[in-house]
């Protein structure tokens, strides 16, 4: 077992967990792995690159947003906006990726975690306007 810093990390990730977490293999989502279910509220830049990676790591995410449109284009597999390697990810994790448009939709009493990724908008004053925030708090809560 020889090699450069990054194969032996590989070799240790493959002896460890059976698999290699090079570009394009996604872990299996087990418990025992301490892996969760999220929820992400807002898919946003914010929200959707965070449900990408944590997906990406084996953990079972949904993202949640009321635009059903950009919902729709999520689950067509296609990215609302430029991230770079977000459209080469989203295929890829599809297994451990769900989307939704409304709480009816998803149990939250399954989720393990709730992360909220709602957009806080400058109000007249400069401040931040959190009503998107407060309602997201009060939907889960």
């Amino acid at each position: 077992m020889g090699g450069t810093e990054t194969q032996i990390a590989a070799q240790r990730r493959l002896a460890m967990t059976g698999k290699t977490s090079d570009y394009g293999t996604i872990h299996t989502n087990t418990k025992d792995r301490g892996l969760m279910r999220v929820l992400i509220i807002g898919t946003g830049y914010v929200g959707l690159n965070t449900g990408v990676a944590l997906a990406y790591l084996g953990n079972q995410v949904t993202c949640l947003d009321v635009n059903a449109g950009r919902i729709a284009q999520l689950q067509a597999g296609t990215a609302p906006f430029y991230e770079p390697h977000l459209d080469q990810l989203l295929p890829l994790v599809a297994k451990n990726l769900s989307f939704a448009s409304s709480y009816a939709q998803i149990d939250l009493v399954q989720m393990d975690v709730a992360f909220i990724a709602v957009g806080t908008p400058s109000n007249p004053d400069g401040s931040a306007n959190l009503e998107y925030l407060r309602k997201a708090a009060e939907d889960i809560a």
